[in-house]
């Protein structure tokens, strides 16, 4: 998945890629403020809207996007039915405000190249803090792709399978060792590929990040409605009564996206 994701990050082209990573980081995070706190179902449906509008505006596989936005909700039906049936408004608050932050993180991240977005939080954060951020995003799905090559290994030899719980344990635990030393191993050839190209305790892209064109604008704006649209309950519901707008604008961005997209004026729809 996680080379779906940087191959829709850094090949496809559209004007929501090409805002910068800046203002739409903090969009992104004026709309999740928007979500947290929102005790309003119409919010949280115009705010799916919104944003499947974004992924289809961006040209993504918006079915395999939204299937994705849609994990936290699986996750989050243990917790449902363990409270049962009682309150089902409080149900569907909690489901809609997880696929709508599931789903704006989603279009971040699948619409910027991460060596972007972590240049981005460095000039707003601590350089170190980032960096090792940003390693550590890397390092941790080439461990976990290490970890299945090692569990697929174990079970075609039939390490897995074996009868004696003290056989199967021990080699577990051998397969374990051999991801540490492989883990220890990619992170000296990741330093050393570090040094060859250049890093002197800095990594960063060029300094795009943080412009501010007509995009940009746009794009806080539509954070600052959600975050104000969403904390309505907490400044005297005086926008509880246009919640409705909300619902409109992002469905109309949404049949906008679709149109600029089955019109081909944004290439082709990627269904999957």
């Amino acid at each position: 998945m996680i080379e779906l994701v940087d191959f829709w990050a850094i090949k496809l082209t559209s004007p929501v890629h090409r805002v910068a990573a800046g203002p739409k980081l903090v969009a992104a995070g004026l709309i999740l403020a928007g979500v947290i706190v929102s005790r309003d179902l119409v919010f949280l449906a115009g705010t799916f809207l919104l944003l499947t509008g974004v992924i289809l505006l961006a040209g993504l596989p918006w079915v395999r996007v939204l299937l994705a936005g849609f994990y936290p909700a699986v996750l989050l039906a243990p917790l449902l039915i363990a409270q049962g049936l009682g309150n089902p408004l409080g149900g569907l608050l909690m489901v809609g405000k997880a696929v709508d932050a599931a789903l704006t993180m989603l279009a971040v991240v699948t619409t910027t190249p991460y060596p972007v977005l972590f240049a981005a939080l460095r000039r707003v954060g601590p350089g170190l803090l980032v960096d090792t951020l940003f390693v550590a995003y890397r390092s941790f799905f080439i461990l976990i792709r290490v970890t299945q090559d090692v569990l697929l290994a174990l079970r075609l030899r039939g390490g897995l399978g074996a009868r004696h719980w003290g056989r199967r344990l021990t080699n577990i635990s051998q397969g374990i060792g051999l991801v540490i030393i492989r883990g220890i191993d990619l992170s000296e050839d990741f330093s050393r590929v570090l040094r060859l190209r250049g890093y002197r305790g800095r990594l960063g892209a060029p300094g795009t990040e943080w412009r501010f064109r007509p995009p940009e604008l746009g794009a806080l704006l539509l954070g600052l409605l959600a975050a104000a649209f969403g904390a309505e309950y907490f400044v005297g519901d005086v926008l509880a009564a246009y919640n409705g707008y909300w619902f409109v604008l992002g469905g109309l961005l949404l049949a906008g996206a679709a149109a600029f997209r089955v019109l081909g004026k944004g290439g082709p729809v990627r269904w999957r």
